[in-house]
Parts: structure tokens; sequence; C-alpha cells
């Protein structure tokens, strides 16, 4: 769970190409430096919407998807292999399925 961009540049510099890195984007102020680490050599990013949502001292995890938030991470880093909030293949999920997943986001979003 990095917080700036140096720590990124460190946990690659470590794993130094042995294996496959990811990033959590599961802070405010790496949100605030997504720039930063576009260009960074991590192979996977990953926003985790509870501990951002934490981070924001928030109570909803799905306010980051209603006011933007994911959307922009995407735009940010949209050359990057990037996920968030468990969502996966639309056939797949375990132990929520993807379709339940989605219901239950768009269900939040729309206030119904």
């Amino acid at each position: 769970m990095a917080k700036v961009p140096s720590e990124v540049d460190k946990f690659i510099s470590l794993v130094n190409g042995r294996a496959k890195t990811l990033v959590q984007i599961e802070t405010q102020t790496l949100v605030d430096n997504c720039e930063q680490i576009r260009e960074l050599g991590w192979d996977y990013a990953y926003i985790g919407l509870n501990d951002l949502m934490i981070s924001r001292q928030k109570s909803c995890i799905w306010d980051l998807l209603a006011d933007a938030t994911v959307e922009q991470i995407f735009q940010i880093l949209n050359n990057r292999i990037l996920g968030f909030g468990g969502v996966t293949r639309i056939s797949g999920g375990n132990p929520i399925s993807f379709l339940e997943l989605l219901h239950d986001i768009l269900t939040a979003v729309n206030g119904r």
C-alpha cells in the first residue's frame, strides 16, 4: 500500500525484475500522484476501493465510482493494466460473481 511514487519506485527496485509487480492504489495521496507513477516500471495496478474509502474518510466504497475517481485513475493510467474492487471476468468472480458485484455497484451509484 504505497503512499507516494517514491515508495512504488523502491518496491520495483527491490523486486528487480524477479517477479511481476502490482501497485495497490489504496491511498488518496497515491491517487493524487497517479501521473507520477504512470511511467514507472510496474506490471499491474489495482485500485483497492475499501482502503481508499478509508483513506478518504468516506463511508461508502461506491462513492469512488460515483465521483469519477476510478474513471480518472483509469484515464491517467490508460496505457497500463489496471483493475479495481474485485472486478473480474464477466463470467467469473468468487466468492461474489462479477454480475452480482456490478449490480450492487450500479444500484449504489444510481441510488436505487
